[in-house]
């Protein structure tokens, strides 16, 4: 029950970030715009770790990916597929511990855009 109620809040934060990521993205010079495939590389990244460590964990292996090196790669690539990927590989859905991370990770990140989106339109 918690698990769903923190999934909930999540999806929400992660809406948002895409939405003030999306308007903060079209106001980028031509020269700031090369950010955008480090962006996707990130992740990318972030799936296929999710998706390594998934398998690992189906295989049963001791050599997992860290919960943390998912965390900070999702963070690096502003949380975009970390959570589709937990859904579409049934990865780490269940654990709380997890899922509380990754709603606090996607709250700073929600600050972080909010900021520069107020920077980049209000201060205008």
């Amino acid at each position: 029950m918690v698990v769903r109620l923190v999934q909930g809040q999540a999806a929400l934060l992660w809406g948002i970030n895409v939405c003030l990521l999306t308007l903060c993205i079209s106001t980028l010079s031509d020269t700031m715009i090369l950010l955008v495939p480090l962006l996707i590389g990130f992740n990318l990244l972030t799936a296929v770790l999710c998706f390594w460590d998934k398998r690992r964990a189906c295989a049963g292996s001791n050599h997992r990916i860290s919960e943390n090196a998912l965390l900070l790669s999702s963070f690096s690539g502003a949380n975009i597929l970390l959570p589709a990927s937990m859904y579409a590989f049934s990865h780490k859905t269940t654990k709380l511990s997890f899922n509380v991370k990754m709603l606090v990770s996607l709250f700073i990140q929600s600050i972080l855009l909010g900021m520069w989106f107020i920077f980049v339109f209000i201060k205008r």
